[in-house]
């Protein structure tokens, strides 16, 4: 008998110590989440920015290409040296 309510002791605190690892391994999933989740939000404005700035530097070369697209020959600058 004695045995037994050793037994049964030793199990209701193998139990307290496995619901309490549970409970710490629940906490830290949960971090990890929030973490991602940041990190997600961090790397989508990054990638937003970086399309940003991409489009505005195409737009910028359009604009660089139709202004010295156009210019005369005459006003170009030429490699003029001999070889």
């Amino acid at each position: 008998l004695e045995e037994a309510a050793a037994e049964v002791q030793q199990l209701t605190e193998d139990e307290a110590a496995l619901r309490l690892d549970v409970e710490k391994l629940g906490r830290a999933a949960e971090e990890a989440r929030k973490e991602r989740m940041d990190s997600k939000t961090r790397n989508s404005a990054s990638i937003k920015e970086a399309e940003e700035s991409q489009e505005a530097l195409e737009k910028a070369l359009v604009m660089l290409r139709e202004v010295y697209g156009k210019a005369p020959a005459s006003l170009l600058q030429v490699d003029q040296t001999s070889s």
